[in-house]
């Protein structure tokens, strides 16, 4: 068995280099989330960018190019609205038509994001602000009064109006 000793070190090199090559993605993409967060996206985004490139290479017609940015803006705001924050962000951009990049179609569609993205749920508010607060303290050892709804949502949080316990009136920036 002389490929034996070989067999090993082959083995043992690709491994390694297998390993560097996950911590590099795991490193470049922010940890596993957004790992997972890029690898949803770019599993929606890579075949729709091959289907237009297909349409270029076709010479589709206009109707037909309508139809595919109707169709991938509309996905593209909804795995926007799933993965938020740099999603929301791009996406806003995108409505905005910075460059002059996008179809009327697309920018129509993105808009919402622009001041209709929608709000976390009060659960998910009040575990936040408890967690940064800690120690035990409940949201109502906080604030005397703290609207549910919040007055704004964004790619990265929302606003609330609230009384502190003082009756000192506040808006509070929830971060997410």
């Amino acid at each position: 068995n002389k490929m034996f000793p070989f067999f090993f070190p082959v083995i043992g090199g690709v491994l390694i280099s297998v390993g560097a090559g996950v911590k590099y993605l795991h490193d470049l993409f922010g940890g596993s989330e957004g790992l997972q967060r890029a690898i949803s996206f770019y599993s929606m985004a890579i075949p729709k960018y091959i289907e237009y490139r297909f349409h270029m290479w076709q010479n589709s017609s206009k109707e037909v190019w309508d139809r595919l940015d109707r169709e991938t803006s509309a996905l593209a705001l909804q795995k926007m609205l799933e993965l938020r924050g740099f999603y929301i962000k791009s996406g806003q951009i995108c409505a905005t038509n910075v460059g002059n990049a996008f179809s009327k179609i697309w920018q129509d569609t993105l808009s919402v994001l622009q001041d209709q993205v929608p709000h976390k749920d009060i659960k998910i508010v009040r575990q936040i602000i408890e967690a940064e607060y800690g120690e035990g303290q409940k949201l109502e050892d906080i604030f005397a009064t703290f609207a549910k709804v919040p007055i704004g949502a964004a790619s990265i949080g929302q606003v609330h109006k609230a009384t502190l316990i003082d009756g000192t009136p506040v808006v509070v920036k929830v971060q997410y």
